[in-house]
């Protein structure tokens, strides 16, 4: 099965990934930065740049090395927000549960 073949079905999964990523990049820019809603803007950003990663090994000349820039430039900006939140919820699990009354 030739490139061409397959380009089809590749834009279409680029296509429906694309969108998932501007919906949750667009939660972020409303302000939604609970722990969740980063790390699922992370998965999809993520999935994209592997996705226009291959886009641009099958299409060479496309925009694809752009997007994926691009894609990687958000992805890495939040990549401390997401970090502190992880390291947050690690330290949490080390305190101990004063309800339980349980001791260090």
């Amino acid at each position: 099965m030739g490139t061409a073949n397959r380009l089809p079905g590749l834009m279409s999964v680029l296509e429906r990934h694309s969108r998932r990523y501007s919906r949750q990049l667009a939660a972020l820019r409303r302000g939604e930065l609970e722990e969740r809603a980063v790390h699922d803007f992370r998965v999809a950003a993520r999935r994209l740049i592997t996705l226009l990663s291959g886009l641009h090994r099958c299409v060479p000349g496309s925009a694809a090395k752009v997007m994926r820039r691009s894609v990687r430039r958000r992805f890495k900006a939040v990549a401390l927000l997401r970090d502190v939140q992880v390291e947050r919820l690690l330290v949490g699990e080390l305190t101990p549960d004063r309800a339980a009354g349980t001791a260090f």
